[in-house]
């Protein structure tokens, strides 16, 4: 959406608002297209996840697999994704691509989804 578009949509009535405030555009504001190509964006990391849920502890899973060795090296389990990307992300310390920790954060949100409802989890 173009600057003059969305000041337009601001006067409409149609504001943008975060904690109770109208945020406006800055003078250079501009909008950028999303975009991903599975072949020249991907990057592997040294490492990925495998989610599952555990219903008879009521919890989720995260087993981290070794892309070289193909062996899981821990799993970090907790009743909420969020406990479970607290682990990994601050006190593992794990470096991984913001891409993968989006998807990671994405997966475990779908796992607590799944095993609040008492439904199926199937990770992507």
């Amino acid at each position: 959406m173009e600057k003059e578009k969305l000041k337009q949509e601001i006067e409409k009535g149609k504001k943008w608002v975060a904690k109770k405030k109208q945020i406006i555009p800055a003078k250079d504001f501009k909008v950028m297209q999303g975009h991903f190509d599975d072949i020249k964006d991907f990057v592997m990391d040294k490492g990925f996840f495998l989610i599952k849920i555990y219903k008879e502890t009521n919890e989720i899973g995260a087993a981290y697999v070794d892309n070289e060795s193909f062996e899981i090296q821990y799993e970090v389990r907790g009743k909420t994704a969020q406990e479970i990307y607290n682990i990994i992300f601050n006190e593992l310390s794990l470096k991984i691509r913001l891409d993968h920790a989006a998807y990671l954060g994405k997966e475990l949100k779908k796992a607590e989804y799944a095993l609040q409802n008492n439904e199926e989890y199937l990770q992507e």
